[in-house]
């Protein structure tokens, strides 16, 4: 491991702050463009992290291409030793599948399997790695793994140490060999890959005859689908491990999969799309005034720059909860509130079960996302914030 010298990033802008390793986008390692910048944690053990970065960092570098960022510079910022890499990024995964689906949307089934069929080609390419760094894998493929930039261009994290993964939420389907301590494979990572394509369902326009043959609703004359379906299942979420196809067989079952349903994979019509979902969330350029959100004193409402005055008088828990915002962000602008306070807050006295509650705050603040501040109020860490760039006033009533 080497010494890792201070370097002054610039403008550092949070993407996701969770767990021992923290992801940034900023400027300063290269000339007039921002890059991803993986940084330990402020409570992360030093010596644990520089390892993760370490692994990571020559992983990229042995596997760099599309997806998979090559390594630009290493060093200590603010005390943390951190590690940049060749890519700019806006969102990660986890946030762009909130938008789609807050706003009603769904991948076109083209765009979608376009996406995988270029993922399960990075894949391949890290398995072709020879030692002693590769042959590489990432074990899992959870949204938080995947970062995208305004443009819907992806890049993906996992390679080396996938840290960022073991601190994502659980209950994500993981191959069970993972879950006991197995060293990934790339067996594994065609688990992955069609555990990640199982997830994907709810936000995907799968053409009617996949519906049915996921439903079970079996016609005559669509048996040769059904049966495709039926065996790729037994294959993947029954077989042993080491008969599992892995990433690059998973591939030329697509691309054979797509010719029977009529389908032109496009991969360029995802970034489309991904950049079109976004659009109203890209960060506000630098030199533009700041948005100003007016709120009054007892909540009732609430007016983001000259849009029409949203009016909260009989939504108590709302009021609550973007009052409970609104202070966080007087207080400490770049800290979320996390979702038992924000539960706490808006729910006061009220007992109810984790997974309920997250769920009751996830509602509400779609709801306040739809209402008009979608683009200010952003999904942070473990809970919600106001965009620290927001200018917000309180207003007497």
């Amino acid at each position: 491991m080497h010494a890792a010298a201070p370097v002054p990033l610039e403008a550092l802008c949070p993407i996701r702050c969770r767990g021992p390793i923290h992801i940034y986008s900023a400027s300063g390692i290269l000339p007039g463009r921002r890059s991803v910048v993986l940084r330990a944690g402020p409570h992360a053990e030093p010596l644990a992290a520089a390892r993760a970065l370490d692994a990571i960092e020559r992983a990229h570098d042995a596997a760099a291409g599309e997806l998979i960022a090559a390594p630009i510079g290493r060093g200590r910022h603010g005390g943390r030793e951190f590690l940049a890499l060749d890519a700019t990024s806006a969102f990660d995964g986890e946030r762009v599948l909130q938008s789609i689906a807050d706003g009603g949307r769904r991948i076109p089934y083209p765009a979608a399997i376009g996406m995988l069929l270029r993922l399960a080609d990075a894949l391949a390419r890290a398995h072709a790695v020879k030692p002693p760094v590769g042959p590489l894998a990432v074990g899992t493929l959870l949204p938080c793994q995947f970062l995208f930039d305004v443009d819907g261009r992806a890049t993906l994290l996992g390679l080396g140490d996938n840290v960022i993964a073991s601190s994502a939420p659980a209950g994500l389907l993981v191959a069970p060999e993972v879950q006991l301590g197995q060293r990934p494979d790339r067996r594994t990572d065609g688990f992955a890959l069609a555990a990640l394509m199982r997830s994907l369902v709810p936000y995907t326009a799968l053409p009617p005859i996949m519906e049915r043959a996921l439903r079970g609703v079996r016609r005559a004359s669509e048996r040769g689908i059904h049966g495709r379906v039926r065996d790729f299942q037994r294959r993947m979420w029954s077989a042993p491990p080491r008969l599992r196809p892995d990433a690059e067989r998973l591939a030329a079952g697509f691309r054979v999969f797509a010719r029977v349903l009529g389908v032109e994979p496009d991969a360029p019509g995802f970034e489309r799309f991904i950049a079109e979902v976004m659009a109203p969330e890209v960060a506000v350029d630098a030199g533009v005034p700041a948005r100003l959100l007016r709120v009054s004193d007892d909540g009732a409402w609430f007016e983001l720059d000259d849009t029409a005055r949203c009016r909260l008088a009989s939504r108590a828990s709302l009021r609550r909860l973007l009052g409970a915002l609104v202070d966080q962000h007087r207080e400490r602008p770049a800290a979320p509130l996390e979702l038992h306070a924000l539960l706490e807050l808006g729910w006061p006295g009220e007992r109810v079960s984790p997974e309920s509650g997250a769920h009751r705050v996830h509602v509400a603040v779609s709801e306040l996302r739809r209402m008009g501040l979608r683009a200010s109020l952003e999904r942070f860490d473990l809970g919600y914030r106001l965009d620290p760039a927001l200018v917000v006033q309180r207003v007497a009533i």
